[in-house]
């Protein structure tokens, strides 16, 4: 079983181009499939009862929506993140917020859309994205079965991969509730995966994940969780995510299955040298 692993940039690059494309650098190495990214309008994707909230940045002290212009990467950063996924050799696309940001990432060739689960309730911005035309990855995290349902109709004509995800930024292994995956893949028929905000340390949660059928895995990085972010205690550095990789691979090589009971030529010839009879 073939597992696409997603590395998240997201807000982890504080609105820096240079780290970010270290940080698609990091992916390629460590045997990444794909980097994300997140785009918004900001205009519509801050929530009403954010705008004004204060917060420390390391610009200083400052609104939120403010903040969050400075976080946001532009046209121009996009252009440059597509000219490095071809010189780096890695795929891209983004998570969208809004109808605008489904669109500017369609036009800019983003191979695949991503809805976050901020966005799983916001109809029209589905609907933005069903018009592509483009697969869609949609995140689950925060939502009840009914919003899930409602989501998922609404993407009925779409190649749609359903992510099981928790919220928190990070979460303990009791938060991941991995059997809902199992829930998602019979309620709705489709390919699940894991996006996983698990405390970094033990690669058992995101593991588990693979093993119960996830065929997309997504995580977030940083170059160091001494950097500043929200997302930075959740967040894979460097090693941590090339020995990720190496685990999610090494156990997709071992989830196989056939038709038939699959014995190869050398467990044939072995078990010949240990039974006295044959049938």
């Amino acid at each position: 079983m073939r597992v696409t692993v997603i590395a998240e940039i997201g807000i982890n690059a504080s609105g820096s181009v240079p780290i970010a494309i270290d940080l698609m650098r990091v992916a390629k190495a460590a045997g990444c499939d794909a980097v994300k990214f997140q785009k918004r309008d900001l205009d519509l994707a801050i929530p009403p009862l954010m705008r004004e909230h204060r917060r420390e940045t390391p610009w200083g002290p400052m609104r939120y929506d403010a903040y969050k212009s400075k976080m946001e990467f532009d046209r121009d950063a996009f252009v440059a993140f597509a000219r490095a996924s071809d010189e780096i050799g890695i795929a891209w696309s983004a998570s969208a917020f809004d109808p605008p940001s489904v669109a500017f990432l369609s036009e800019h060739g983003a191979p695949w859309i991503k809805i976050p689960s901020a966005t799983l309730t916001d109809a029209e911005t589905l609907h933005a994205a069903r018009a592509t035309g483009l697969p869609i990855l949609m995140s689950t995290g925060g939502s009840t079965w009914a919003e899930i349902d409602i989501a998922v109709e609404t993407l009925s004509r779409c190649r749609l991969t359903l992510l099981h995800c928790c919220s928190l930024y990070p979460h303990s292994p009791s938060h991941s509730r991995l059997l809902v995956l199992d829930e998602l893949r019979q309620r709705y028929g489709l390919p699940v995966g894991y996006s996983g905000h698990e405390e970094p340390g033990s690669n058992a949660v995101t593991l588990g994940a693979v093993a119960r059928g996830s065929s997309v895995i997504e995580r977030h990085i940083t170059l160091s969780r001494l950097m500043w972010g929200s997302d930075q205690r959740a967040s894979l550095e460097p090693h941590e995510l090339e020995k990720l990789v190496s685990e999610v691979r090494r156990l997709s090589d071992a989830l196989t299955t056939g038709a038939e009971r699959a014995v190869d030529d050398a467990e044939r010839a072995k078990i010949k040298t240990m039974r006295r009879t044959e049938w």
